[in-house]
């Protein structure tokens, strides 16, 4: 019975792949925890002052947002056009600033504001890119390949929460629950199989 999330990754590329989405769901999952601790233990809280181990533990659970990327370009997901190979080295670019970001903000804050910011726009263009470019090909045809295009925008509304300064563990805890999300839809579809119904393999242009 051919199942909703059916794809046509390479057979070489499906472990890398599914290692890649592995690492991004438990990275994921790591931040929910995190900001559990952080709404029941102020001195952790986003808004307060740092916690040497918990910004290095944020800064290595961003990897997790880079993993989900590579995935996506391992697995030929967004294919080979202008929007995945312009959209999935920004979203790379924009998980390297946050990294930069979390360790910067225990010695210089204002860079670590610049480096957030820088961050916050490479991930939203380049995950809004590369949703485009995964809806497009339609080699990910279940739900979840909404879910690029999803955690991209939300990151719009995520600023202007981070902005106003209220609710910001709150939301970004609902961040990190799509950014799960993605990670676990990314590892049941990179699997090999025959072509998805409807498969695209020829390069989008735009």
């Amino acid at each position: 019975m051919t199942t909703a999330t059916r794809t046509n990754v390479p057979t070489g590329q499906v472990w890398p792949a599914r290692t890649l989405a592995l690492i991004s769901a438990v990275f994921a999952a790591g931040f929910i925890v995190d900001g559990l601790f952080g709404m029941m233990i102020p001195e952790l809280a986003y808004d307060g002052r740092p916690v040497v181990w918990d910004a290095v533990l944020r800064a290595v659970l961003h990897l997790g947002q880079i993993a989900a990327a590579s995935a996506i370009g391992t697995a030929g997901l967004a294919g080979s056009g202008l929007t995945a190979r312009i959209g999935l080295p920004l979203w790379i670019v924009g998980g390297v600033c946050f990294v930069a970001g979390e360790l910067l903000y225990l010695v210089a804050p204002r860079p670590a504001d610049i480096a957030f910011q820088v961050g916050s726009v490479a991930i939203l263009v380049g995950m809004v890119l590369a949703g485009v470019g995964v809806l497009r090909t339609g080699r990910w045809t279940g739900p979840g390949r909404f879910l690029p295009l999803t955690t991209g925008l939300y990151v719009i509304p995520l600023t202007g929460v981070i902005i106003a300064g209220s609710a910001q563990l709150a939301a970004l805890t609902g961040y990190s629950v799509l950014w799960l999300l993605l990670g676990l839809s990314l590892y049941s579809v990179t699997r090999a199989g025959p072509p998805a119904p409807g498969t695209d393999d020829r390069p989008d242009l735009g």
